[in-house]
């Protein structure tokens, strides 16, 4: 090689160096601007969520809840309370309480604000004991372009250009799972955080509510029958409520056997018909056939509870709730129909989605823990409107035990 071919070389390369480095810092700087426009988003979603949990769930604004919320999502949570007090799992440095009071004072909800190294979004809390108490959702701002990636940047020609290739097509590749992910991670977030705190509840209510039942039965057969009936329905629906989130976070293995469904049902509806009463509506309970079908007693007595409460929470201004039996023979098919407004087009097509309701107060686990325990079950469970008013939840159990 000549001393002029030499120069062209080295100037050759030289420019081709140049331009890899340029590319390759566009490129990373680019992947970084994605990444915190990403991050930003994420704990919009995240604080949203978190926020709307905390009122469905009703539960004091605490140190202990704040470090619970941070611990399943990985960021910092702070409740402002309505007489202006602040609760964070952890003592705030003097930046995070700064940019967490900017946040509340000039945000608009939705809104993230950040400093240079904190990012911080507020939300109200929609609860009626909590009115106008706001979540705080704190997480550190990601830098555009870490040590590791200046790093990066000096790799040999090949892996350079590689690296800029890989990172630009993963991430158009991953944009399109982006959204779906985001949904299931909403969703263990919460449901983990359910699962914790329905542990902890459950030794916390389920002793009190025994004994406050044991009392209530002491009432049967007296003047006070109808009072102690009434404390009995009350108190069952509590250890319900706290049964019906353990099997929907922490599921057990069902304890399976033959269940008589008729029997099952008949015992259930007078348990529950001076609940419904006061609510005005009736029970209408028709049975027909071999009612025979193999399955968890517990499991599928809390899947009619939660048909039956529905379709009486349906109907406020009252009316009938009718529970159809009908034994065939592969097992039992079942309808809990009502009088009411009917699903809305967006509920029948998330039946069964965990976290999902639209009645003011509502949870959204009812209806998720019945197809979940029907399905676990062998059958089948589907939802629809009975033409200008009415709704009827529909399902089928099986008589024989499900196949391992």
């Amino acid at each position: 090689m000549t001393a002029l071919e030499g120069k062209v070389f080295s100037q050759y390369l030289l420019s081709q160096i140049l331009l890899i480095l340029v590319a390759g810092v566009l490129v990373l700087w680019w992947s970084g601007q994605m990444r915190v426009s990403e991050e930003r988003r994420s704990l919009r979603e995240v604080g949203d969520s978190q926020a709307q949990l905390a009122g469905d769930l009703r539960l004091p604004l605490s140190s202990e809840l704040a470090g619970h919320f941070g611990s399943l999502s990985g960021i910092e949570i702070g409740f402002l309370l309505p007489d202006g007090g602040f609760r964070t799992a952890k003592k705030w440095s003097e930046d995070e309480l700064n940019l967490a009071w900017r946040t509340l004072e000039n945000g608009q909800e939705g809104e993230v604000l950040s400093d240079a190294d904190w990012m911080a979004i507020a939300f109200p809390i929609a609860a009626g004991d909590q009115g106008g108490a706001k979540l705080v959702a704190l997480q550190r701002k990601p830098r555009v372009l870490a040590m590791g990636t200046r790093r990066e940047i000096v790799w040999p020609v090949g892996i350079a250009v590689a690296l800029a290739l890989g990172s630009a097509f993963a991430l158009a590749r991953s944009r399109a799972r982006l959204a779906a992910e985001q949904e299931r991670r909403k969703a263990a977030e919460q449901m983990a955080l359910l699962g914790k705190m329905a542990t902890s509840m459950a030794h916390e209510v389920k002793n009190p509510a025994a004994a406050i039942l044991m009392q209530a039965r002491t009432l049967e057969g007296g003047a006070q029958a109808e009072v102690g009936e009434m404390i009995r329905d009350d108190a069952e629906e509590i250890v319900s409520l706290v049964n019906q989130w353990l099997f929907v976070a922490r599921p057990e293995p069902p304890k399976m056997g033959e269940v008589d469904l008729g029997a099952l049902l008949e015992e259930l509806v007078k348990r529950v018909e001076a609940w419904a009463r006061y609510h005005r509506c009736e029970l209408k309970l028709q049975q027909e056939g071999d009612l025979r079908c193999w399955g968890d007693r517990t499991r599928l007595e809390q899947v009619f509870r939660n048909l039956i409460q529905n379709a009486v929470q349906a109907m406020p201004g009252g009316g009938t709730v009718t529970i159809d039996l009908v034994g065939t023979g592969d097992g039992v098919s079942f309808s809990v129909a009502d009088a009411g407004e009917g699903f809305s087009a967006k509920a029948l097509q998330s039946f069964g989605e965990a976290f999902y309701s639209e009645r003011e107060g509502g949870i959204g686990l009812g209806l998720a823990l019945v197809k979940g325990v029907v399905e676990a079950h062998g059958g089948a469970v589907t939802a629809r409107n009975l033409g200008e008013s009415g709704a009827s939840v529909e399902g089928t159990l099986s008589r024989k035990e499900k196949a391992a």
